[in-house]
C-alpha cells in the first residue's frame, strides 16, 4: 500500500512539472550551477523527482492514507447526560401489498394465479 502511495505522489509530480512547462511559468531550481540558463525538462524531471524522494520519506504527509487517530484536546460528553430515547412507544404504519399483474396475495405472500 506504501509503494502504491510513493507511485501516486510520483505521478502527481510529473503532472505539476508538465503543467508548469504547458503553461510557460518560469520554474526556479535548487541546483547550485551558476549559469543564467533555464533548466532543461529532464532537469526539472530529475529535481521533482529528487522532491517527490524527499517528500515520501516524510511520515507526516497523509494525502493518500490518512492516520486513523488522531490527538484532540475535547473530552467526550458523560453517557448520564446524553438523552435517551423511548422507542417502545413508536408507531408502526401497515403498507398494503401490491403484487405484480396475474398474481394473488395469499398468507402473506404474493402467488401466481393458477388458471
Amino acid at each position: 500500500m506504501r509503494f502504491q502511495v510513493y507511485i501516486l505522489h510520483l505521478c502527481f509530480f510529473i503532472l505539476v512539472v508538465l503543467t508548469y512547462l504547458s503553461q510557460g511559468q518560469s520554474y526556479t531550481t535548487t541546483t547550485t550551477t551558476s549559469t543564467t540558463e533555464q533548466p532543461t525538462f529532464l532537469q526539472k524531471i530529475h529535481e521533482t523527482f529528487k522532491k517527490v524522494k524527499e517528500n515520501a520519506k516524510i511520515h507526516n504527509l497523509y494525502i493518500f492514507d490518512p492516520p486513523t487517530w488522531i490527538y484532540t484536546t475535547t473530552t467526550e460528553k458523560p453517557v448520564e447526560s446524553t438523552e435517551n430515547f423511548d422507542i417502545t412507544n413508536r408507531q408502526l404504519i401497515t403498507v398494503p401489498v401490491r403484487c405484480p399483474p396475474n398474481y394473488d396475495f395469499i398468507k402473506g405472500r404474493c402467488r401466481e394465479k393458477i388458471p
